[in-house]
């Protein structure tokens, strides 16, 4: 009931200054209505009133929850975001938000129930941008219409920082694999907010959860067929992006090249400069194959007898060579026909390989060959005489059995099925002298295998060319006139180094009769010209005898000598003398004659 009185003021205005609680308005309320009266008076003792019901506001508006829908509190300065806080007050006037950067206060908007809301940036707000763990402080403060104030604070982190992510790789350090191979890929990443890092390729879309391991690195085993890269081809490009994302979206990238190869290396043509491919193990051969792949490593060659490789080396055109023996291999040795398995391998850098197999045949033992001859069973024979000439030659791998002669260095190839294996044709053909007649002339027939294993055996045969010598025919008979069936002795002198024999036949009879050799070449057969089929019981029939001296490859020569046959007695008559009485005394010198006549 207590009256202040008022000041007088400009015009009408009458003001009074004071606080509520100086003309007793109750204190502490939140919301306690206090009626004030004006009294005005004037001097003669009019009086009226006005009235004023003023509410006392002591309490602080009600404020809490400040936080935005970035739920975890990390946030780009750039990125919108709708703040929220929970106010309240009887006489609530306004919600301002600001951060501990800026004194400007942005006054929210009065939502749903006690929601008051604001939509920004934290850049906006002042937040301080660019780093990439920056504390930022938001201060929402509630004012009422009594000047009451009230805060909450709301702390979140500033990110605007792209992820580091760097050294995406993989355990293939060639970068080349199969699409099937389990491959380890690692990838270093770095953010203050990592969220995750994934992985996928420039076939799939479809991206790889990453492991965090020690550090900041991150790993993942898959294969490349998992990751979407293309299958069965042998040099496929396939680009391996690992993407490292922070908490507020935040994207950093690394790219990863890898090749895919599927495909086996194609190998084929395994060969040896041996074309018949039997070999002895000791010869130097030159195995070659044709290989090629995108990304080739290497070219082996082994044998079946072993599991240690040789390499081979690269030459033009894809083609792979290894000079070595079969022993070299480790192929057998000492056998006749001893299979040995050659695999050449080709082996590209992912480890896909293929082969080529070629068989050799080992053979280190020579061929059987015995028996040289010829169907001249005495081993002299004229050089154009035409010859068989046979050997028994045997071998698992013959080849062929040639004939030569020491006159000459060519050889000539024998012929026949089975081991018996002939030549037929005369002694010049393979080099043998001619003219001679006792030239030793020394056939060789060798035998050769496919491996080039040799033998031989040696034949000798004598070539005579020479016709005998033959002259001195005759008889015992000095005049060379006989009768028919009187015993002569015919003789003649032959010579030859191989003479068989002498005969002698007359132009009367094919027959011919041997002689005996006697001494210095004196050959002799006692014979009567009856006997020889000369002609008989004529007076004068001229026969003539032919002696022929043969050797024993059959060359003649022959002599002749011709006497007469006389089987007629003389013809006589007319005995008388001189005397022509026929009677003289014995003292008496007288001339006898006689007609006789014979041929």
């Amino acid at each position: 009931s207590n009256f202040f009185e008022m000041a007088d003021g400009p015009g009408n205005t009458w003001y009074y200054a004071t606080t509520l609680s100086a003309i007793s308005c109750p204190a502490g309320g939140a919301n306690t209505p206090c009626k004030l009266t004006v009294v005005a008076k004037d001097v003669v003792g009019h009086v009226t009133n006005n009235t004023l019901v003023l509410y006392v506001d002591d309490i602080n508006p009600a404020i809490s929850g400040l936080r935005s829908n970035d739920t975890d509190n990390i946030s780009r300065s750039t990125s919108s975001v709708k703040l929220n806080v929970t106010a309240s007050d009887a006489n609530i006037a306004n919600v301002t938000v600001k951060s501990n950067y800026t004194a400007t206060q942005y006054i929210m908007t009065d939502g749903p129930g006690n929601f008051w809301l604001y939509t920004t940036t934290f850049g906006t707000l002042g937040c301080q941008g660019g780093g990439d763990n920056t504390t930022c402080t938001l201060t929402a403060r509630a004012t009422d219409y009594a000047g009451n104030k009230n805060y909450t604070y709301y702390n979140l982190i500033i990110d605007d920082v792209n992820p580091n992510i760097g050294g995406l790789k993989s355990n293939d350090s060639d970068n080349i694999s199969r699409s099937n191979i389990m491959l380890n890929f690692t990838v270093t990443a770095t953010d203050a907010h990592i969220v995750n890092v994934t992985i996928n390729s420039n076939y799939s879309a479809t991206k790889r959860l990453l492991k965090r391991g020690a550090g900041n690195v991150w790993s993942l085993n898959i294969t490349l067929a998992n990751l979407g890269c293309p299958t069965g081809n042998d040099n496929s490009s396939c680009r391996i992006t690992a993407w490292a994302t922070d908490v507020v979206n935040h994207k950093n990238s690394t790219i990863y090249t890898i090749i895919v190869d599927d495909k086996l290396p194609v190998i084929n043509s395994l060969t040896s400069n041996d074309t018949d491919a039997v070999s002895r193990s000791d010869q130097k051969l030159n195995f070659t194959v044709f290989a090629t792949d995108a990304h080739m490593v290497n070219v082996t060659i082994t044998s079946n007898y072993t599991s240690s490789k040789s390499l081979m080396t690269r030459r033009a055109g894809n083609i792979w060579s290894y000079a070595g023996t079969p022993a070299s291999l480790s192929c057998p040795s000492g056998k006749e026909g001893a299979y040995c398995k050659i695999t050449a391998r080709a082996t590209d850098i992912v480890g896909n390989t293929n082969i080529s197999v070629y068989t050799l045949i080992v053979d280190d033992i020579k061929p059987n060959i015995a028996a040289l001859t010829s169907n001249d069973t005495d081993h002299i024979s004229r050089s154009n005489s035409l010859l068989n000439i046979t050997v028994t030659a045997s071998d698992v791998n013959l080849a062929n059995v040639t004939l030569k002669s020491n006159y000459s260095s060519t050889q000539y190839f024998m012929s026949g099925s089975g081991t018996t294996k002939s030549y037929h044709n005369v002694l010049t053909s393979l080099g043998c002298p001619s003219g001679g007649d006792s030239t030793l002339c020394t056939l060789t027939a060798k035998a050769t295998d496919y491996a080039l294993n040799k033998n031989s055996t040696s034949y000798v045969i004598t070539i005579d060319d020479k016709v005998p010598t033959i002259s001195s025919l005759k008889s015992n008979d000095t005049d060379n006139v006989s009768r028919s069936n009187t015993m002569l002795n015919f003789t003649a002198i032959a010579t030859d180094a191989h003479l068989v024999n002498v005969s002698i036949q007359s132009n009367y009879s094919s027959t011919k009769h041997l002689l005996t050799l006697g001494a210095a070449n004196k050959w002799s057969l006692n014979i009567t010209p009856a006997n020889l089929g000369c002609h008989a019981g004529q007076d004068k029939s001229y026969c003539k005898i032919t002696a022929w001296a043969t050797d024993v490859v059959n060359n003649k020569k022959s002599t002749n000598y011709t006497f007469i046959v006389d089987d007629i007695k003389p013809s006589i008559s007319m005995l008388r003398s001189n005397d022509t009485d026929n009677v003289s005394r014995t003292d008496n010198l007288l001339k006898f004659m006689v007609t006789a006549t014979d041929s």
